[in-house]
């Protein structure tokens, strides 16, 4: 008997050999449209989850040895030290700004900014600083309450700095929030030795909070009460 040779007759090889091409094909089309498409979504994505916000005009640009930082992606000018605080604009990539400050835990940077206050807020993870020896260190609370701006002839203290706002008369005490340079604020009393202000600060569980009198000039505050 005579047995049949099982092998596909040359057309049929051939058929298999380009389907499985074809396949082969697809899946390398395939693995480089999921390449592109996360080399799309990584390149668009900025620092501090910006979302399309515009960028920052006016920024100074830094005086050559000066303390400054430079941003590493795109990055949020917020208003505070974290991300629940409003975006004044967005540091563009490769941007450089003056240096202000710095949180205690080296989380956050103040950088002068052409807003209201004068300077705004970028995360440490999308810059790199550069002499920044010596710069201020604040403390940096997460959230900030209102401060009543005085009427003229009301007791008060204005910051010269930025200015940590604290439960109690000592830098021991937690930080309520930061005072703006400039900025104004009540002032209710004052501690034993004169050297802390009490001021009016409503959201406070005791409804006021202690500034260094050593970054503030006072107005009108001489008869203020001292309290314990």
């Amino acid at each position: 008997m005579t047995t049949e040779n099982q092998q596909p007759a040359p057309n049929e090889a051939g058929k298999s050999k380009t389907n499985t091409g074809l396949i082969i094909g697809i899946i390398v089309l395939a693995i480089i449209a999921v390449v592109l498409v996360v080399v799309l979504i990584n390149g668009n994505k900025s620092g501090d989850d910006t979302a399309n916000q515009p960028p920052l005009e006016g920024i100074a640009t830094p005086i050559p040895g000066g303390p400054t930082v430079a941003a590493t992606t795109n990055v949020n000018v917020r208003s505070g030290p974290g991300t629940n605080y409003d975006v004044y604009g967005v540091m563009q990539t490769g941007q450089t700004a003056i240096a202000l400050a710095v949180c205690s835990d080296s989380s956050w940077w103040a950088i002068q900014a052409p807003v209201a206050t004068g300077y705004g807020w970028v995360s440490a993870d999308y810059v790199s600083a550069s002499n920044v020896e010596g710069i201020q260190t604040v403390d940096c609370p997460k959230t900030s309450g209102p401060v009543p701006t005085p009427a003229p002839d009301q007791p008060s203290i204005t910051a010269t700095t930025l200015l940590n706002v604290r439960k109690g008369p000592g830098t021991e005490f937690e930080s309520y929030g930061l005072l703006q340079p400039g900025q104004s604020a009540v002032a209710i009393g004052t501690n034993a030795d004169g050297t802390w202000f009490a001021i009016d600060i409503p959201p406070a569980p005791d409804g006021m909070g202690w500034v260094s009198a050593e970054y503030v000039t006072a107005n009108n505050t001489d008869g203020l009460p001292i309290i314990e």
